[in-house]
């Protein structure tokens, strides 16, 4: 379950009930299900990221660098399934010359790039780089666009557990520093949009290898080993989990492992219970929300520090080659075979 060098992906073994003809019969059932479930899914994302963009007033280039961010996501997962989907799956026909001769690189690179970040927190990025509002209006901003994202998924009559980019939470830092009362910037973060233990791992393990902050990749890394990084005071945390039923969000605490990993912060709302989730570490919104605050905020940044009294920096060193190694090994799981990683970054 943990990021941690000691720990191992769980085997592949298959029992004989599990290789049975029967059980084979209903697994195959299931993966296509799923597979029709990603399908539609990927479908809503695309078509409802049209919409946000046209309802939005950022630059053309702009507009252009975020949609091949999401048509190669949404791509890229559609290949690591156990049953490959085409990109042009994921698009209605008479759309489909359209976006291939204006955004070919999500077509072209998708069985050969991997996305840094799940589709929303791609989506997160776009709304609040090209919105500034209030924190007050910002948070009511993105439940607006949730509201209006979940609307398009009842529209296909796909449940929430159907539906296979969703991001539950939201979650909000910021760093007042106490010596002179300055910061306040908010760092907005999501949890991992994507279905299935593997593709989670995946996207972990990239993030910390190409998109989070050093300390927050070691916290990761080494999540459940009782090694954390401490933050400098003045650090607080909001999350809020989006309730699919009343179509709103609400406030909720930091999960075990979060408290676990990131130690000083100023939670929002107080923590509570001792549940033990079964979430891989570093699947939270604020995981994200941390990394983006000490990678924007310099005076956080400069008083982290780990629990271990460990030089968080130089900790890259060791642990990359091991990220880089199970990231091909799983991609390989799924007959994506790369040699060495390459990222998908619009031109």
């Amino acid at each position: 379950m943990c990021c941690g060098g000691s720990k191992h992906l769980e085997s592949n073994n298959h029992s004989f009930q599990e290789t049975a003809p029967w059980a084979q019969g209903e697994r195959w059932e299931k993966e296509e299900r799923d597979r029709g479930f990603l399908v539609t899914s990927g479908n809503i994302f695309i078509r409802w990221f049209l919409g946000l963009l046209c309802r939005t007033e950022g630059s053309k280039d702009t507009k252009k660098r975020y949609l091949e961010k999401v048509l190669h996501a949404v791509f890229f997962f559609g290949q690591i399934h156990v049953l490959p989907i085409e990109p042009e799956e994921f698009i209605a026909e008479e759309h489909q010359q359209r976006l291939k001769s204006q955004y070919p690189a999500p077509f072209e690179q998708c069985r050969s790039h991997l996305p840094t970040k799940t589709l929303c927190s791609i989506a997160l990025d776009y709304v609040t780089e090209t919105f500034s509002p209030t924190l007050q209006r910002m948070d009511q901003y993105l439940e607006e666009c949730n509201r209006d994202l979940w609307q398009h998924v009842q529209e296909m009559q796909l449940k929430a557990s159907e539906f296979a980019f969703c991001a539950a939470v939201v979650a909000r830092s910021v760093y007042k520093d106490p010596r002179s009362k300055a910061g306040l910037q908010p760092f907005y973060g999501a949890s991992l949009s994507c279905k299935g233990w593997a593709q989670r791992r995946i996207m972990i393990d990239v993030s910390c290898l190409e998109t989070w902050h050093p300390a927050v990749a070691y916290a990761v890394y080494h999540g459940g080993t009782g090694k954390a990084i401490i933050f400098p005071d003045g650090v607080w945390s909001k999350a809020m989990r989006f309730d699919h039923q009343f179509l709103q969000y609400q406030e909720k605490p930091p999960c075990r492992k979060c408290r676990q990993m990131f130690q000083k912060v100023n939670f929002r709302p107080c923590p509570r219970g001792h549940r033990q989730e079964k979430w891989q570490y570093g699947n939270c919104a604020e995981t994200e929300a941390f990394s983006k605050l000490l990678q924007g905020n310099r005076a956080a940044s400069e008083g982290i520090r780990s629990s271990a009294n460990e030089n968080i920096e130089a900790f890259a060193n060791v642990t990359e080659p091991a990220f880089r190694a199970r990231v091909i090994e799983e991609l390989r799981r799924r007959n994506f075979e790369v040699a060495n990683l390459q990222f998908f970054e619009p031109v």
